[in-house]
């Protein structure tokens, strides 16, 4: 039996892809897969991006990518210039659609347990980050697979925060847009340090000088999401 998320085959030059995996089994065997999770809901702004050449680079202080500071970057400003933009409730939810219908395209397409659909409704506790899932659910896919499997058990509860070493700032008009209720968190925190905004939007501001090639990837990746929050033309500062 295997059991995995899809792995792209010759992962780190080495031969250990799903599909590789799955053809060295025999042919009675079970491969049950989940998805690699992005959601980015309650974080309308944040998006990973991946240099082809070196996958493992990321920018510094946190690592993950603002939208906000991306456009900031691609529009020359500097770092004592007003980077956060104004966005409406309409857009914000856009971007929750665009994230969970993403998510869903490649569970249908890659995946035999899915998750997506149950997003939406778990809130303020779906998601520390864009790549970290809330408990509830990692435990609700536990179970999805567990039943998968016809394993006729249940998936128990955790008394730890799982994957919470770093938490994103959750804004309040997220919040507000979602009918969420929840306590807006202004800060990053990181294995237990808090981190302000305005920290990593200059550090990060500064690194895309040397690092220009990121912000077209961005743009390639995520041009829908930056043109459904209007960062891809002028959009007014708050």
């Amino acid at each position: 039996m295997l059991l995995s998320q899809p792995i792209r085959q010759d992962y780190r030059d080495l031969p250990v892809g799903t599909r590789q995996l799955a053809g060295r089994l025999n042919s009675a065997a079970r491969v049950v897969r989940w998805p690699v999770i992005r959601y980015a809901g309650l974080y309308p702004f944040q998006v990973i991006v991946r240099r082809p050449a070196d996958r493992s680079l990321t920018p510094p202080v946190v690592p993950y990518h603002d939208l906000r500071t991306i456009a900031a970057a691609r529009a020359g400003r500097s770092p004592d210039d007003p980077w956060d933009v104004e966005v409406s409730a309409e857009q914000i939810r856009t971007v929750a659609a665009i994230s969970r219908d993403e998510l869903a395209t490649r569970e249908a397409r890659d995946c035999d347990v899915g998750i997506s659909d149950l997003l939406a409704g778990l809130g303020t506790e779906a998601a520390h980050t864009i790549n970290h899932p809330g408990n509830p659910v990692l435990i609700a896919l536990a179970q999805r697979i567990l039943d998968h499997l016809g394993a006729g058990l249940t998936a128990g509860s955790v008394d730890t925060v799982l994957l919470s070493s770093v938490t994103a700032p959750l804004e309040a008009r997220v919040l507000d847009a979602l009918g969420l209720a929840g306590t807006p968190r202004p800060e990053w925190c990181q294995h237990g340090a808090r981190i302000a905004a305005d920290d990593v939007h200059t550090a990060q501001l500064r690194w895309y000088d040397s690092n220009r090639d990121f912000l077209e990837l961005a743009v390639q990746r995520h041009g829908n999401v930056m043109d459904s929050l209007g960062l891809l033309t002028s959009s007014r500062s708050v």
